[in-house]
Parts: structure tokens; C-alpha cells; sequence
């Protein structure tokens, strides 16, 4: 028995310790409502990490790059203009995806007009 609770226990323990090496990071918000579709989408990002390992790490937004920064700039504001829904990536120096976040926008108003389920006028 206690050969059973000294394994799960261990378990329990190593998968901890590799829960706690992986990155993980925080963006917000993800969602940009812009009044119309002709407009650009602005929004200030609030970038929060944890467990990146000591380096620099560049930040990219549909294939361009917005900046590099080391781990130690965290939390970091970064100001974007959006056209539409794109996704944020934490690349390292080997230009390796080590995080990504979709970034939603939407409109207040949309160009599409509403179809007519029936006609306008009736006999009845």
C-alpha cells in the first residue's frame, strides 16, 4: 500500500514540476469591436508571461515583427492597429513559435443587408 501512495504521490509531484516549466502567458484583451468595417481596429495590448526561460523573444503580428524583448520586460503594453482577426506570436531567437494568441475584431455595424423571409404585402 504504501509502495501505491509513494508512486502516485511521486507522479503527482514530477507532473508538477513540469507544469510549472512550460511558458504561459496572458494577453488582453482579444477582442477589438471597431464602429464599422472600413475602420482600423486600435487596441493596447497588456502582455503577461511566466516560465519563459533568460533570453530575447521577438513579438510578431501577420508575419511582421512588432518588437524583441528580453524575459525581463514583462508584463509589456504594445500599442496595435488591426484590419481584421490576426494572431500574436512569441517567436525565440531560432525563430521558434513559443506562444501564440488569436486576436478577434469585430464591428458595430455590418455591411450586410438583412434578407427577406417573406413578401411585403399580403392579401390577408
Amino acid at each position: 500500500m504504501r509502495v501505491v501512495l509513494v508512486f502516485i504521490s511521486s507522479l503527482y509531484l514530477f507532473s508538477q514540476g513540469l507544469a510549472a516549466q512550460l511558458p504561459f502567458w496572458h494577453v488582453q484583451p482579444t477582442i477589438c469591436i471597431r464602429p464599422s468595417d472600413s475602420e482600423l481596429c486600435r487596441l493596447t495590448l497588456i502582455i503577461q508571461q511566466e516560465g519563459l526561460a533568460q533570453g530575447q523573444y521577438c513579438l510578431f503580428l501577420s508575419q511582421q515583427q512588432l518588437r524583441c524583448v528580453d524575459d525581463n520586460q514583462f508584463p509589456l503594453s504594445l500599442e496595435v492597429s488591426l484590419a481584421g482577426s490576426n494572431r500574436l506570436l512569441l517567436l525565440d531567437p531560432s525563430e521558434n513559435v513559443i506562444l501564440s494568441a488569436e486576436l478577434e475584431v469585430k464591428s458595430q455595424q455590418s455591411n450586410a443587408q438583412r434578407r427577406r423571409l417573406r413578401s411585403p404585402w399580403s392579401i390577408f
